[in-house]
């Protein structure tokens, strides 16, 4: 059975945001919010990003429903933030029907780290109390294939940032961040950032040559203990399709991760440390075969 869900911005939308680049007001906060206290951002108003802008979200964690999918300002780490003057949100175009969103933000500082992770979810992310889907989560050796094509479009993105997948398998159907045991990244676009963990080899797939890492992460909140596991492909895109099935046949075969756990939430955005940025999210579709 195939479920699909996809999500493109209007040719005429994508165009406009291109010509107005030149004169982009870049997201610099004009009164700030401190490193504890990020549940305001304004944005020089009015900027012309600002007049194809629907609806924005700003405050931690703010969310948008589309359908199958969940939109989420995720700033898991914007305390660490060295200015008191940064913003971090998330924002549809035009009518949300049309599925049109992406995000922006404006990190000053040069604190070595990643900020935050405005994203995506289709699936059951460990912190929500249920999946935006019934074909997640799904025992790994019920799948036959997982498709993601995607699509984005930077503007003025400059600093510290990535373009991931950050996948959460669980060995349970039942998932909450106690048994959340693997993070699977998906690096389509290194930017300026290395993946976390040790180097193990190279591996060819359907979606690319990708670079392999694991290790133990050191930072996972109290009651959680999760492997991290990172695909950084060596020739970077901003499209494409990922077929998420070669990277768990591949763990499964290499007895790193059991065919018994589950895939619990597919996610794609941007991990952002200082900098400042705004992507669209032209495109996202996933296509599950079980």
């Amino acid at each position: 059975m195939i479920t699909r869900h996809t999500l493109l911005n209007k040719t005429s939308i994508l165009a406009t945001a291109r010509q107005l680049m030149s004169i982009l007001i870049m997201l610099y906060l004009a009164s700030g919010c401190s490193s504890n206290d990020t549940s305001i951002s304004r944005f020089p108003a009015p900027s012309d990003l600002d007049n194809l802008i629907n609806q924005q979200a700003c405050s931690p964690f703010a969310t948008f429903e589309l359908s199958e999918l969940k939109v989420e300002n995720n700033s898991w780490n914007a305390a660490q933030a060295d200015s008191d003057r940064f913003g971090q949100c998330v924002f549809t175009l035009e009518d949300v029907s049309l599925g049109n969103f992406g995000w922006r933000w404006s990190y000053p500082g040069a604190a070595k780290t990643v900020m935050g992770y405005p994203e995506v979810i289709y699936g059951w992310k460990p912190w929500y109390p249920a999946s935006t889907t019934e074909k997640l989560p799904i025992r790994l050796d019920k799948i036959d294939s997982i498709q993601v094509s995607y699509a984005v479009e930077y503007l003025d993105i400059k600093g510290t940032y990535n373009l991931a997948f950050d996948n959460w398998l669980s060995s349970s159907d039942l998932v909450n961040p106690g048994n959340a045991i693997f993070e699977l990244m998906i690096w389509e676009d290194a930017g300026s950032l290395t993946p976390f963990g040790q180097y193990q080899g190279d591996v060819v797939t359907q979606s690319g040559t990708y670079a392999f890492y694991q290790g133990e992460p050191d930072w996972e909140p109290a009651g959680s203990n999760w492997t991290y596991l990172a695909f950084v492909r060596l020739e970077e895109r901003q499209q494409g399709t990922v077929h998420l099935e070669d990277f768990i046949d591949y763990l499964i075969a290499q007895e790193i991760v059991s065919p018994e756990v589950y895939l619990a939430s597919i996610e794609f955005g941007n991990e952002i440390g200082p900098g400042s940025g705004t992507t669209f999210v032209k495109a996202f579709e996933v296509t599950v075969n079980p």
